[in-house]
C-alpha cells in the first residue's frame, strides 16, 4: 500500500504555522492569539466564500490562488497573478519552503473618473509552500504567462533499491 496516497504531502503548513501571530510577544502559546487567527480566518473565508478578496484595510494580504500537481519527474505549481507582471514577482527557496511574493498594483488614470465599484484586489501578497523532501531545488525554473505564473519543480532522481536478496544455503 502506497501511504502517500493516504496523507499526501502538505504543502501549506508552512503558511498555517507561519499564520498564528505572536501577540504581544508573548508567545504562540498565548490563547489570544489563537483567538485573533481564528477571527482572521473566519473573516477572511467570509469574504472569500462571496467570491471576492478581503478589503485592502482589512490587514488580510492577498493570497493568490494556486494550483498544485504531481507528475513522474516533477511537481508544477500554477499560480494565479492577473493584473501583475513577472517584473512584479519574485520566488525564493529559503530552507524547505518555496516562496512566492509579489505586489499587484492598482492603475492610475488622471481624469475626471469616479469609481461606483471596485472589487478586483490590489496590494503585496505573499505564498509559502512547503518543499517535499524528493525535489531538485537546485533546478527549480519559471514562466509567467497571461496572468498565471507556472513553477516547474523537477524531483530527485529516485535512489537505487539498497535491498538485495539473500541466498538461503543447505547445511
Amino acid at each position: 500500500m502506497e501511504w502517500k496516497k493516504l496523507a499526501p504531502w502538505n504543502w501549506f503548513e508552512k503558511e498555517e504555522s507561519a499564520r498564528v501571530p505572536a501577540a504581544s510577544g508573548r508567545g504562540a502559546l498565548d490563547p489570544l492569539a489563537g483567538l485573533q487567527a481564528e477571527f482572521d480566518r473566519i473573516f477572511e473565508n467570509t469574504f472569500r466564500r462571496y467570491g471576492g478578496q478581503p478589503p485592502p484595510e482589512s490587514g488580510i494580504p492577498l493570497r493568490p490562488r494556486v494550483d498544485i500537481s504531481e507528475g513522474r519527474n516533477q511537481y508544477a505549481v500554477r499560480v494565479e497573478i492577473p493584473g501583475a507582471g513577472k517584473e512584479d514577482v519574485t520566488i525564493a527557496v529559503e530552507g524547505d519552503a518555496l516562496v512566492i511574493h509579489g505586489e499587484k498594483r492598482q492603475e492610475r488614470e488622471e481624469g475626471d473618473e469616479h469609481f461606483h465599484c471596485v472589487e478586483r484586489a490590489f496590494g503585496a501578497f505573499e505564498r509559502v509552500l512547503a518543499l517535499p523532501e524528493d525535489v531538485d531545488a537546485g533546478n527549480i525554473a519559471a514562466k509567467f504567462r497571461n496572468g498565471v505564473l507556472k513553477i516547474t519543480i523537477p524531483k530527485l532522481p529516485e535512489r537505487a533499491s539498497k535491498a538485495r536478496r539473500v541466498e538461503i544455503l543447505h547445511d
